[in-house]
Parts: structure tokens; sequence; C-alpha cells
């Protein structure tokens, strides 16, 4: 993110004491100069003043520099975050005072110290380089005791007898006085301290408690005001969440006489399905895990790090985009951590105020994205979903497939709204146990910059159409990824099919398919969108969530119909870069998890070899015309397919290819009216409309008749597809073929004529 350039402004001195101050100051400067600054203001609102160590005092304003020795007092409604040299971020509350009493950093060494001194009020410190490299030289004093950090991010509250202490996220914080000593390493936990008095053990904050946190320092009361509001300590709340445990546990004492925390219980709220933070440890395949509460550190705190005075004008219509990269922690139940460092890209519409962005991680890898709404110039509502391979794949440490969830909020700022920063934390879980167990929380914060316009999308699209189109899904037993496959897919577009609402930016339908495998499975209206999380952004930029409500979406009748799991089932459209060249049909991936009704099996339909393609259909008035003209169109465009390969032990792996398609429409009822190859590369599929004419102006559908490639015997197969786009301008479908080696092909293919 680009910044104006600034350079301090010196400080006015009285005459009378300039002589003295120059004797004062230290030999390292010379007259007429300050000490280098330690922290720039990044953001403020309200009256914010700083008090030299000379005693000399001063108004803040934003990139006002701020000096070691100093001392920051906000007023009643005054808020202030500070960006210091070595990226540690320090944000105060109203009525809040805080001394910088030690700040030095060698970047070049790494290493440095930061003590702060907070008297009274609120704030909240996300660590920066100093607590990776000097993690001992960091510390927060206060009246009742003082915080030490381990590479985190912590709030607190304080009075002249007291501190209340909230762990958000990292390594972990220690809490300690004269009087004993806490240690702090679960997201969402905390402590409070009294004068002369030891730390309480550390316990899970309750919900309004971790909200009071984040509504002092930043102002949000989840309303458009941000007046100061009454300070809130914790201490008046005792929400009764936290489940009894052992008094061993509770006042039991580590090393050095150290409370050590209670094991985290599995209290939740189910309406959020944000980030968690249950030990995993005390998981066990009885106690489901789910997610409660924590909070979510907003971008900016409250006010955007720019400096302009044009005034910021909303659009009302038109698609932009932003491209940057987002930075965070990954910590699992031992206590490990891992760097997260990924780009980042999202489109906004400003015509529906839908956002969707995508964490684009590395080629191969599954989808992590987010979906969100835009509510004047912040990103508010935003949900993180996706997959995630965690582990390295060591006999210590092998592959865990996870699901990501998570939320998030984000801001834009600039004149013309060119800049973003964005804040997200969650958590992921292992999708194959049937309990869905917690594997680690996370957390992130970001930056973006605008791409360049494109003279294309100044219009958002309008009005509401109706989707339809097809899926070719792999699902595998989890415990037995190799065998006992299931290979969905639909004959007709009308089993897959979805309202786009361009006007409100999202999407409502469902999702029905059945195994070609030779089992008895089937999915039956898995739910798309509708009361779930969805965004439609453009043609090529779309998702939603799956899900289902009534719990009876997983049919392997006789025994019974079954639900999807909590963690894992979504829809997303490819990478616009990677999407078909067509306006008239898109392709994605899309995901389920369920227990397999009959057999008790877990079963994970992922990505990337379930993929779906779809698009608003050619009307049948449009394709009669064509019939009546006698027209021959010629279709060609890109074919995706999932290979499994007994000669390769079954496992599952991805082909490219092409497909080249003739219609015949003047004869559309009449033998083979539509023929053609599908060229994997390896092995071409012959494919056409069959001998009875499968085909008519809704589409079309037949076996695959015939092969080249070293196959075998084909034993099974079948071949969909629909026409789409004005006069059919573009056809899609699926298609699958299985060999008497045990070799089958299964994918999607889409093109234009």
């Amino acid at each position: 993110m680009k910044q104006s350039a600034f350079r301090p402004a010196l400080l006015l001195l009285p005459v009378c004491a300039h002589l003295l101050f120059l004797l004062c100051l230290p030999p390292t400067l010379r007259a007429g100069e300050l000490p280098e600054a330690a922290a720039t203001v990044v953001a403020l609102r309200g009256e914010v003043q700083a008090v030299s160590g000379a005693g000399e005092s001063r108004s803040l304003t934003v990139k006002s520099p701020v000096h070691k020795e100093d001392t920051i007092r906000t007023g009643k409604a005054g808020r202030l975050q500070l960006l210091f040299t070595d990226n540690t971020i320090y944000s105060l509350g109203p009525d809040s005072e805080m001394k910088i009493a030690e700040y030095r950093w060698q970047a070049e060494e790494g290493k440095g110290a930061l003590k702060t001194r907070v008297k009274e009020g609120v704030f909240r410190v996300m660590g920066g380089a100093i607590t990776k490299g000097s993690p001992q030289n960091f510390t927060t004093e206060t009246p009742a005791a003082t915080i030490g950090i381990r590479g985190s991010m912590y709030a607190g509250t304080v009075t002249s007898t007291s501190l209340s202490v909230l762990f958000q996220g990292g390594k972990g914080i220690e809490v300690t006085n004269g009087f004993g000593t806490v240690a702090i390493t679960r997201p969402g936990h905390g402590t409070r301290v009294q004068l002369n008095s030891a730390p309480e053990p550390p316990r899970r904050f309750s919900e309004q408690e971790v909200a009071a946190f984040g509504r002092e320092v930043t102002g949000d009361d989840g309303d458009s005001g941000g007046e100061a509001e009454q300070e809130t300590t914790g201490e008046e709340e005792e929400t009764g969440t936290e489940e009894s445990a052992p008094q061993d546990d509770q006042t039991g004492a580590g090393e050095d006489g150290a409370a050590t925390e209670p094991p985290a219980d599995t209290a939740a709220d189910e309406q959020t399905g944000t980030a968690a933070v249950t030990d995993l440890a005390a998981v066990t395949e009885a106690v489901p895990v789910v997610a409660p509460v924590i909070d979510i550190p907003p971008p900016n705190e409250f006010a955007p790090a720019i400096d302009t005075t044009a005034p910021v004008v909303i659009p009302a219509d038109g698609i932009v985009s932003y491209t940057g990269s987002m930075a965070g922690t990954a910590t699992k139940s031992d206590g490990a951590t891992a760097a997260i460092n990924e780009a980042v890209w999202l489109e906004i519409n400003w015509h529906n105020g839908r956002v969707l962005g995508r964490i684009l991680g590395r080629d191969g890898e599954p989808p992590v994205f987010f979906i969100g709404r835009m509510s004047g110039s912040q990103i508010v509502d935003i949900i993180i979903m996706g997959d995630n391979i965690a582990g390295t794949a060591t006999a210590t440490d092998p592959h865990t497939l996870t699901f990501v969830s998570g939320a998030g909020s984000g801001s834009l700022s600039g004149a013309g709204l060119e800049l973003l920063s964005m804040t997200a934390a969650g958590a992921s879980y292992a999708i194959a146990p049937a309990d869905q167990p917690l594997h680690d929380t996370w957390s992130l914060r970001g930056s973006a910059t605008m791409d360049p316009p494109d003279g294309a999308d100044e219009v958002s699209p309008r009005g509401v159409s109706t989707w339809k189109g097809f899926v070719a899904g792999v699902a595998e037993d989890t415990a037995a990824p190799d065998s006992n496959r299931r290979l969905f897919l639909n004959s007709s577009a009308a089993d897959f099919a979805f309202t786009v609402d361009k006007d409100n930016g999202t999407l409502n339908g469902t999702l029905s398919a059945k195994d070609v495998n030779g089992s008895i499975a089937g999915l039956l209206n898995v739910g798309l969108g509708g009361a779930l999380p969805s965004a439609f952004v453009l043609s090529d930029n779309l998702a939603a969530e799956l899900g289902c409500a009534a719990g009876d979406c997983v049919n392997t009748s006789p025994a019974g119909p079954g639900g999807l799991k909590k963690y894992g089932n979504y829809l997303l459209s490819a990478r616009p870069e990677d999407n078909i060249d067509s306006d008239y049909v898109t392709w994605g991936y899309w995901e389920v998890a369920y227990q397999d009704p009959a057999s008790g099996a877990q079963y994970h339909s992922h990505v990337p070899g379930s993929r779906w393609i779809a698009g608003e259909p050619t009307p049948a008035a449009e394709v009669n015309g064509l019939v009546s003209a006698n027209f021959i169109g010629h279709y060609s465009g890109m074919a995706l397919a999932s290979k499994i390969d007994p000669a390769a032990a079954q496992q599952l792996s991805d082909l490219r290819g092409t497909f080249n398609i003739d219609v015949d429409f003047g004869n559309i009822n009449v033998a083979s009216a539509v023929q053609g190859t599908i060229d994997l590369g390896e092995i071409v599929l012959a494919v056409n409309s069959g001998p009875a004419g499968n085909a008519s102006v809704n589409g079309f559908s037949n076996t695959v008749n015939g092969v080249t490639g070293p196959t075998g015997v084909m034993t099974n197969s079948s071949f969909n597809g629909a026409f789409y786009g004005p006069n059919a301008s573009a056809i899609g479908g699926n298609f699958h073929a299985k060999f008497s080696s045990g070799r089958s092909y299964t994918g999607i293919y889409g093109g234009n004529r």
C-alpha cells in the first residue's frame, strides 16, 4: 500500500527553556533535531494528545510521528492507532493513557525492545518483528500486572486497580505480577487481575465480553455511530458458558508456580460458524466440536490511514477489482504455528453490493474464497470458506484435508477508494471424521490496491435469470479413498438449476446427481444458496454454500436418506482467467461432505475432481429458429476430466483437453444429429446423440459410442449436453466412460460455436 511521504514537525519550545533543553539532549542528537520516530499515527478519531518526555504537549493527527518517552492521551471520544517501525500495531480507545517507556529496533539484527505503560483505558496490541526476534523485551505494564508477549495479539482494559486482558491469537501471552503468573495460549481466553492480587486462572471470555473490547477500541457498536461508549471491563458479565472443570485444573500451578489454563469447553454459537478456540487435546469422537465466537479485529481499526481532501464518492454501478496479499498465523492445539502468506484477489459489484474474493494459494491447491457485501466504503459480513491441505505428508505429520471457516471485515480508503485493508480470523476443521474436529485456528491481515479499470465492466449486469447445467463429481470414502468411489453425474440440465438474481447478487437453487459407478447412491435436491450465503458479481465470478436443510439430500436407498456434514459444502466458479472463453457458460468446482446412510462411511466429493458447468439455456423458440433454417453449428472449446487408473494404484489425476462437436439443427430429432469428439490427449471419445436421435431443442444425451486409445472394452458411459446463449451460441455438458481395465474418465466440456 503506497502512502505519501511525510516529515515530522519540530516542536516549538519556549525561548526560556531552549538552553536547558539543548543541555538535556542525548549525545546522539544534535541541536534542532528530534529523536527518530518510534511510530506513526495511521488512524485517529477525536482529540488525542502526546506529551513528550520534556513535558511538551501536542495534538496528534494522521501521519504524526510519535517518539520514545511520549505519553499518549485520548479524549472522551478519542481513538488512535499507531504503527511502530517494527510493524507492531498499537490501538487505544477513549479516555486512555499510554507511555512509550522504551523503544528500540535494529532491523538489520532483527532485535529490539518495546515497553509500554498503560495507566488507564482500553488498548489492543498486534505484535510486530520485535515479538519474533526479542519477545522477552516486549511488555505492556499496567498498575495491576505486566503482560508479556510471544508473537501474539491481545487487548486489555485498565483501571487504577485492575486489568482485564483477552488473548486474541498467536503463540500466547503471560500476565504476571508479584503474586503470580498465568500463561494464556488459547484465542478467546483471558484473565482478570486486581491490584495486589494474583491473576485469576485463564478462562474463555463470553461473546459479550469479547465484543466489548472491540467496541471500546474501535467505537463500533454495530451502528453507524462512532461516539465513545461507556467503559466495559467485562467484570459485570458472568454468562456461565464455561463448563465446570476439576478444581485442580482451575487452580493448579505449572512450572514456577504459574497457573495453567482449564480445559476449553465446546460451547458454541451455531449462528456464526466463525473462528473456534476449542482445545484439540480435549476432543474425542463422542464430543462434537463447534465454534464459539472470537473477536475479529476491524480493518484500520476505525479510520483510513490516508491523507485526502477530495470527497469520497461511493459508486452506484460497475465492477472493480483489487489485488494484494494477506499474512498471518495458524496455530494448532499443540502450540505449533505456521506462517500464512498468500496472494488475494477480489471483485466488487457496486450495483448489488456483493464482494467475492479468493485467497489464491498455489497451483493445484484447493480454493479458499470469501464473500461479503458493501456498506458504504466498508466490506461487512465477510464469510470465508474453502479447502486447505494441512501438514507436510511425513510419517509424523501426514496430510490432513481441512475445511476453512472464518469471518472478517474490510475497508476501502482514498479519494478513489483505491486502497483496501482487511482482517479475518477463523478455524480449520478436519473434513473426514464424523465430528469434524478442530485442526487449527488462524488470523490474517491483508491489503490490496485497485486494479486498472476495465471499460467493459463500467455497468453491472442486471435482471434475474435461471441457469441450468451439468455436474461431474468424484466422491471418495475418506477411509479408503482409492476404492468405493462415487462418480456423480446428472443427465438432465434441469437437475442442476438455480436462480441468478443479479440485482441482489444472490443465487438460489438445487443440485441433484446419481452415482454412475454402479452404486445406488445419489444426491437429491442439495440446496444451493437461498438461505445460505451466496454471491454473484459477474457471470464468471460467483459462489454459494451448499446445504441440506431437511437432512434428506443424500440417498442410498433402501437405507434411507441422510444429510450433509457441517463443513465441506460449497460451489465456486473457476478463477476468471481459467474460465471458458464464453459469455454464455461458466464452469467451476463443488464439494459436499456426508456420511453414507447405508454404510456409515465418510464421503467427500472434492476439488479438483468435482466440477460443474452452467449458463442461461437458449429459449426453445430460438433453437426452433435454427431448426427452421436447417442450420449446422460447429462447436469447440475445452474439456476437463478426472481419470481413475488401476495401473497407478487407483490414483486420481486430472486431464485437460478439447472438444469439437457439430449440431445439425435441421435434423435435430434424427439419429446422430449431434456428433463429434472429446479429446483428452491420451484418449479420444467419440460422442453423438444416438441412433434414436436423443436430441431436442432442450439438449441431447447418449452413451459414448467410440474410443481411440489404450483403454480396453468400454463397460459404462454417458454423454449429456444443452444449448446456451442467444441462438444456441454455446453448448456445455458432462461425460463419463469406464473400461474393462478399470480405468475411467469423468468430466465436463463447454465452448462456443
